[in-house]
């Protein structure tokens, strides 16, 4: 069935520098049969000479359920050459209810190639996650995704 909805984006950036740089990505959205949500996005980075850091804060509110899921990641992207990249990630997620409490940390790579100019991607994700509610034992996996672009327009 339809299930309509309304969305409402803002996204500003802001340089301090040449290198440092700050950007919110925000959203407020109602559906019909899940009700409100809100979405917010905060990043910190710098551009190095051959690497760009990012710290970044993300947060996804449910309305029904009244609570908050949240990641807090640290992004270490360096460019190989020119169709390969390399993304260095490690962080922690967490909700809020019944408190704000630490659901599971992770630590992964995100080995990213272009296959065919600009509009077909492969990624390949080694990744260790430390759930909350398996005592913090490790639980592996790896990933391996195929992305097509068919319009650069966001």
């Amino acid at each position: 069935p339809i299930d309509p909805f309304w969305r409402y984006r803002l996204h500003g950036r802001y340089e301090f520098t040449d290198v440092w740089s700050v950007s919110s990505h925000d959203a407020l959205y109602y559906y019909h049969d899940e009700g409100w949500g809100a979405h917010a996005e905060f990043t910190l980075q710098r551009q190095g000479p051959w690497f760009i850091f990012r710290q970044g804060i993300d947060g996804k509110y449910d309305h029904k359920e009244r609570l908050w899921e949240l990641a807090h990641t640290y992004s270490f992207l360096r460019e190989i050459d020119s169709k390969r990249a390399i993304n260095y990630q490690v962080g922690m997620l967490a909700e809020t209810k019944p408190e704000v409490q630490a659901t599971g940390y992770f630590v992964n790579a995100i080995y990213r190639r272009k296959l065919m100019k600009e509009w077909l991607f492969y990624e390949m994700i080694p990744e260790m996650y430390y759930p909350k509610e398996d005592n913090w034992k490790m639980d592996p996996s790896f990933t391996i995704k195929i992305e097509m672009v068919f319009s650069e327009k966001e």
